[in-house]
């Protein structure tokens, strides 16, 4: 179970702070927004103490009063979220890494899943040959390039407008060569924030430090 995320902060808020006496300025969405990390006991928390304050007030100036947004900002400066970056760091890693447990047994013997090879694919043939040359010299023969002193490579850059077939290229490099795909798309790593996004890159590579050679 992981930190509550927007929506779910909203609710917490408007759960807690169903019957108290609250202001027309009190923004549950902003409330949402200004909170990230902070758990549900925390945000319980800050209810009770925007209440406890307001109360405070009223018995020491004998002025009735609502709970403005005021009081709220007022707490969050003052209490901090009691779930840190690397708090969420492990508990992502965590459940990643269960996942893909949980995923290395359900895919163990679907390796060369992939039903596209690159003999499927129309034209391109100097590209073709060229990446597969390059990635059968890196995965299979390394050795060979540590005798010749040659540093191997980190990476290969396919460009291109959409629709050309980069992913399509990817996919019959592994079929042809019968190693893994490993994908992460930039929608997922965008989807994830920034907590998330590092233990999905973290994770990608995991896998195919388990899986090598791999794509």
């Amino acid at each position: 179970v992981g930190a509550p995320d927007k929506q779910a902060r909203k609710q917490i808020f408007q759960i807690h702070c169903k019957g108290k006496p609250l202001a027309d300025d009190v923004d549950f969405d902003r409330l949402a927004d200004i909170t990230e990390r902070y758990s549900g006991a925390d945000l319980a928390n800050l209810c009770q103490e925007a209440a406890r304050k307001v109360a405070a007030e009223v018995l020491e100036k004998g002025a009735d009063r609502k709970i403005t947004m005021d009081d709220f900002i007022e707490l969050i400066k003052k209490y901090k979220p009691s779930i840190t970056l690397q708090m969420i760091e492990d508990y992502e890693k965590f459940r990643l890494d269960f996942e893909r447990r949980v995923r290395k047994g359900e895919e163990e013997n679907e390796y060369f899943e992939e039903k596209i090879s690159l003999d499927d694919i129309g034209g391109y043939e100097q590209i073709k040959t060229e990446l597969k040359e390059l990635l059968e010299l890196q995965l299979f023969h390394y050795k060979l390039l540590e005798k010749l002193k040659i540093p191997p490579i980190r990476g290969i850059l396919l460009y291109g407008p959409p629709g050309v077939g980069k992913t399509m290229m990817a996919k019959a490099l592994a079929k042809t060569l019968k190693v893994k795909l490993i994908s992460l798309s930039g929608a997922e790593i965008m989807y994830k924030g920034y907590e998330g996004a590092i233990a999905a890159i973290k994770e990608v590579f995991n896998r195919a430090r388990e899986n090598k050679p791999s794509i």
